[in-house]
């Protein structure tokens, strides 16, 4: 019985540790610019950024916004195949024994786009980031 009461409190600390407050002005605007969103999760990215997870239109996204509600960007979850074709050649030439597994479109507020991948070599995986001309972003 101890066992059970403590395995119910770590699991209520637990779930209660990740909830999130969103202000209501992050909440409506993200409303307003992506009124198709289904499943949404809100997680706190920094002291000044929320981040919502959500599915649209068939695809994964996040989109991030400050705490006073302006859009900061989103992620597009995309095929690899949907990657401009210089970013697919930037990755074989800078790791040609790696395997591309996934992919990212970025759009920022500023109209910056940047394309997030994920390769994997053997057990390893790493997440670099491109421009859409192929060129290493940091």
């Amino acid at each position: 019985m101890k066992k059970i009461l403590l395995t119910a409190a770590y699991l209520f600390i637990a779930i209660f540790s990740y909830a999130v407050s969103v202000p209501q002005i992050v909440k409506d605007q993200f409303a307003k610019k992506f009124s198709e969103a289904k499943d949404v999760k809100w997680s706190k990215e920094n002291k000044s950024e929320y981040e919502a997870e959500f599915n649209m239109n068939g695809k994964k996204y996040s989109a991030n916004y400050s705490i006073k509600g302006e859009w900061m960007e989103t992620e597009e979850q995309i095929s690899t195949i949907e990657l401009p074709e210089a970013v697919t050649a930037a990755v074989k030439k800078s790791h040609p024994k790696s395997e591309l597994v996934d992919a990212d479109r970025i759009t920022n507020s500023k109209g910056a786009l940047k394309y997030e991948v994920v390769i994997k070599s053997g057990i390893n995986k790493q997440e670099l980031l491109f421009d859409a001309a192929g060129n290493t972003v940091k």
